[in-house]
């Protein structure tokens, strides 16, 4: 069990006549490993102030959510609360759509992360390319500080090994050529490259739930989800989901236009509104 810390974002560039027009709003997660939503608080506010820095002075950050989720993606308890966290005054943005596109990689495993910055200012983009001043630079690198400090993220287990599969009936019943680390009843496997009977080269893979294991090469998934009829071949292994550390200092970076509130034409050839 792990606590999914959401941030919801506005950025709203629009005044007229003394009122400002919300058009955009976005929310970003992480997930942080304790299970106990006081104690993720500090980190969550510590985080939203360096995520904060890196958006625009007309954005900000209204709220925050806090909810219990294990690993498998089932949710739990939550909270939510108004935290408003300004934007930096510094920061010039006039097109919302912008954002600062970033890969982060699992301390000690395979897996990576994509991940953006909405709202990125576009005083930092020349010619589709992200031109960073140095504080911008610094306010980025200490985002991605507080991200390796302590969050996390959720992917696939990349490392689960594979097993091969000597056939699979129309039951859904695997037989495996080794034994097979079956990883109990109602639990997900995930099926690769198995070729379907009487056919050349109709490969078929698919992500289902166990039912029961007759012995070390045998056992079942579920038949009404199963859709790959009599097949040979190919491989099987668990699948499961956890929670990865981020690697400190590692981050690949780019930067890209993305669709945030409003349809993405609606922002096509808008004058600047900075002189």
């Amino acid at each position: 069990m792990a606590t999914k810390f959401t941030m919801f974002f506005t950025v709203a560039p629009v005044y007229k006549d003394g009122q400002s027009y919300r058009v955009a709003g976005f929310s970003e997660s992480w997930f942080h490993p304790s299970d106990t939503i006081d104690s993720v608080k500090r980190d969550a506010s510590k985080l939203a102030n360096a995520r904060a820095k890196l958006l625009p002075k007309q954005g900000s950050i209204v709220a925050f959510r806090f909810q219990h989720v294990t690993a498998d993606g089932r949710p739990g308890a939550s909270q939510v609360r108004l935290n408003y966290v300004k934007g930096n005054a510094a920061y010039e943005t006039d097109v919302p759509n912008m954002a600062y596109q970033f890969r982060c990689y699992a301390a000690g495993k395979q897996n990576r992360a994509i991940r953006q910055i909405k709202g990125f200012p576009d005083q930092f983009v020349v010619d589709g390319e992200a031109k960073l001043d140095p504080q911008m630079t610094r306010d980025r690198d200490a985002y991605f500080k507080a991200l390796s400090d302590v969050w996390t993220f959720r992917g696939i287990v990349m490392d689960t090994p594979t097993v091969d599969i000597e056939s699979i009936t129309v039951n859904g019943g695997i037989t495996t050529v080794d034994d097979f680390a079956y990883p109990g009843d109602k639990k997900k496997v995930q099926i690769i490259r198995t070729k379907k009977d009487g056919t050349r080269d109709d490969f078929f893979g698919q992500i289902i739930r166990t039912t029961t294991q007759t012995n070390a090469k045998n056992f079942t998934v579920e038949l009404a989800k199963y859709k790959g009829g009599a097949c040979t071949g190919g491989r099987v292994r668990a699948y499961s989901h956890e929670f990865f550390a981020i690697e400190e200092g590692i981050f690949d970076q780019a930067v890209y236009t993305h669709k945030v509130g409003r349809p993405f034409f609606q922002y096509r050839g808008r004058a600047s509104n900075r002189a």
